[in-house]
């Protein structure tokens, strides 16, 4: 069965990889949903809604998924993983 589907209903804290800015640099979103098919299929513009960071920054990759038990949990998570994402810098491609 899909990833996706088993997740359903569970609380779910992911990091997208977004298209890279003119200069190459990547640039990466960070949310929590209960509803992974959904949202997914908001972000990338196949249903009404998403983040407004998405629409400008289309997501190309999911980076990670990490299930939380409570919803306090899933915002230190997504909290941990979105400051950890800000001060990582990847390598640009030549």
């Amino acid at each position: 069965m899909d990833l996706v589907h088993n997740l359903k209903g569970k609380i779910v804290v992911y990091c997208l990889e977004c298209e890279p800015d003119a200069e190459g640099r990547p640039f990466r979103y960070v949310g929590c949903t209960t509803n992974c098919e959904r949202r997914m299929a908001e972000h990338m513009g196949m249903k009404e809604g998403g983040a407004a960071w998405c629409k400008s920054h289309k997501p190309v990759d999911v980076i990670s998924v990490r299930v939380c038990n409570t919803k306090e949990e899933a915002a230190v998570m997504e909290t941990m993983l979105s400051v950890s994402y800000t001060h990582l810098t990847l390598p640009t491609k030549a």
